[in-house]
């Protein structure tokens, strides 16, 4: 929240009243939520995280800065009111957990009024995990559909490798990937489910070895090494899991 916030007051060039009226985007929302279905277990860190956001959609009086052991900014006050807030989140899981309400008679097939579908998907995210109050507050909520290799390639293309390559451009360092390379890179995000996630997780893994070594120039990235840095991507990943 301190960070969304900090870079709405950024972007206004550091004048609060100008930021007051800001667009402000807080993603991986689904990471804050305040229970795990699956488990039946509670995360109180969740909860304080999702009222803690309510207060700041609601308006509040909101201090960004002065924390302990942070020397960059200085304590300064914004009014949260009049803000404009964007949620959004990968929410996995919540498509499984909607299906099984469904399966109770409470699903879609059940409910033919869009009103109604609105309220199912509010329940559905209470039950995911979201506090009530939150989710109550929201004036809208979309459902995207999965995005299609084509697209993926696209978010590669055009957002995921230029931001790479102006990190590794003060380093002197320059990087391509191949077209086939690209959309190996794209059919792995979409087959689990990760997305542009998944993308940027693949694409750390591939320059990783080439910024630990300290290379220089131009360094160009086939189907091969993308294909190596997926399976490298797995094994971390099960690693993790297990742990």
């Amino acid at each position: 929240m301190w960070d969304a916030i900090k870079a709405v007051i950024t972007a206004a060039n550091n004048d609060v009243e100008v930021a007051r009226f800001g667009f402000t985007f807080i993603d991986e929302l689904d990471k804050k939520r305040a229970s795990n279905w699956e488990h039946g277990s509670r995360d109180v860190a969740g909860a304080s995280v999702q009222q803690g956001l309510l207060r700041l959609i609601e308006g509040c009086e909101f201090q960004v800065g002065g924390r302990k052991g942070s020397f960059d900014w200085i304590p300064t006050t914004i009014n949260t009111r009049g803000m404009f807030f964007v949620m959004a989140g990968a929410f996995v899981g919540l498509e499984e957990l909607m299906g099984k309400i469904g399966a109770q008679g409470i699903g879609f097939g059940n409910r033919q009024d869009g009103s109604r579908q609105q309220q199912f998907l509010y329940d559905g995210l209470v039950d995911f995990g979201m506090i009530p109050e939150l989710i109550n507050r929201l004036s809208g909520i979309l459902v995207f559909p999965a995005p299609t290799v084509a697209q993926l390639i696209q978010i590669a293309e055009r957002a995921v490798i230029p931001s790479y390559c102006k990190l590794l451009a003060a380093s002197g360092v320059d990087i391509q990937v191949t077209s086939d390379a690209i959309r190996l890179m794209a059919e792995c995000a979409l087959e689990t489910g990760t997305y542009a996630r998944g993308l940027k997780t693949i694409l750390a893994r591939l320059i990783e070895d080439a910024v630990f070594e300290e290379h220089k120039g131009l360094i160009q990235f086939g189907t091969a090494e993308v294909a190596r840095a997926i399976e490298e991507a797995d094994r971390k990943s099960t690693r993790l899991n297990s742990s």
